[in-house]
């Protein structure tokens, strides 16, 4: 196992003197899609993306850790998933013990992740916002002070209904090349 040098993406939205400018996001989360791609095409899901899971190497170049969560997807009838809920960052079928996870879930995890770099703090839990969404979309929330394009990407990954948003990492990068 090597050893990379880097502090985590949570350290770097702690620190309040640092602004997470959208040319940083826009540098980091491709990338990061990417990794998560590869995860999605050998048919495994993440489903524990976060900022303190996420190294930022110089460059700023992405690593993804902590791959304790992952699981097969689609779901075969052996498997028996563990929880491993993150507040603000699982969607809400990440929740129940039968819930319809899939790439869409990672998903849900990278905009909540992209809002938190914005915004320094979580959105609030997935169960909460389908009870009562009362999360401000971001592009009202941000607007004129990030990209429009990138508020959209954020909106459109944290939709409470799975089926609402992008369904695979590939819409959502096809959504960042727009920018």
């Amino acid at each position: 196992m090597t050893y990379d040098y880097g502090k985590n993406l949570g350290y770097y939205i702690k620190d309040k003197k640092r602004k997470l400018s959208d040319e940083f996001l826009l540098t980091v989360f491709p990338m990061l899609m990417l990794a998560i791609k590869t995860i999605h095409d050998a048919n495994l899901l993440h489903l524990d993306i976060k900022p303190e899971n996420i190294l930022i190497r110089p460059g700023p170049d992405p690593l993804l850790l902590d791959f304790g969560a992952v699981h097969p997807y689609p779901r075969t009838k052996q498997w028996k998933p563990g929880k491993v809920l993150t507040r603000g960052f699982s969607p809400p079928e990440q929740y129940p013990a039968d819930g319809d996870v899939g790439p869409w879930s990672d998903i849900y995890a990278i905009g909540a992740t992209i809002r938190t770099c914005i915004e320094r703090r979580p959105p609030p839990p997935s169960p909460d916002r389908a009870i009562d969404d009362n999360l401000t979309p971001a592009i009202k929330a941000f607007k004129r002070k990030h990209n429009y394009q990138l508020l959209e990407i954020i909106d459109a990954a944290l939709e409470i209904n799975p089926k609402n948003r992008p369904q695979s990492i590939d819409e959502i990068l096809g959504m960042m090349q727009e920018i």
